[in-house]
C-alpha cells in the first residue's frame, strides 16, 4: 500500500514537471474545430484553453509571409512563431490578444521546420493563417 502510494505521488509530481515545462500540456476544449492545409490553419471553438501547435516547413534563407486574422470574442489568444520548440522564449515572434486583429509577420527563415503555436487563455473565437 505504501508502494502504490508513493508510485502515485512521483507520478504526479513528473506530470506536473514536465506540464510546468511546457513539454505536457492540458487542453479544454469546447466547440472546436481545427483544419490544416498545406500553407494554411485555421481554428474555431466556443471555448479555447490549452495549446494547438502546427509545423510548417519552409526553404532556408527564402522569405516567408504569414498572414494572420484573430477573432478574440473573450479570454486572450498568444500567437508565437518560432522553431520547433518546448518553451517560449525560442519564438521569433509573440504577441497577445484580447481583440480582433489582422496583420502578417515576414522574416527568413534560418530551418526547415517551424511551429506556429495557437494558445488559448479561457478564450472563444478562432484564427486563419496563410502562409506564403
Amino acid at each position: 500500500m505504501l508502494e502504490s502510494t508513493i508510485l502515485f505521488i512521483l507520478f504526479f509530481i513528473i506530470i506536473m514537471i514536465l506540464v510546468k515545462k511546457g513539454v505536457l500540456s492540458i487542453s479544454q476544449q469546447r466547440g472546436f474545430v481545427y483544419k490544416k492545409g498545406n500553407r494554411k490553419v485555421s481554428l474555431s471553438y466556443q471555448y479555447f484553453n490549452g495549446i494547438q501547435d502546427s509545423t510548417f516547413r519552409f526553404t532556408p534563407g527564402q522569405k516567408v509571409t504569414i498572414h494572420y486574422h484573430i477573432t478574440v470574442e473573450q479570454g486572450q489568444f498568444i500567437l508565437l512563431i518560432g522553431r520547433t520548440f518546448s518553451k517560449q522564449e525560442n519564438a521569433i515572434f509573440e504577441e497577445k490578444y484580447n481583440l480582433n486583429s489582422e496583420g502578417e509577420i515576414t522574416f527568413i527563415p534560418n530551418e526547415h521546420s517551424y511551429v506556429i503555436r495557437m494558445e488559448g487563455i479561457k478564450t472563444k473565437g478562432g484564427c486563419q493563417i496563410e502562409v506564403h
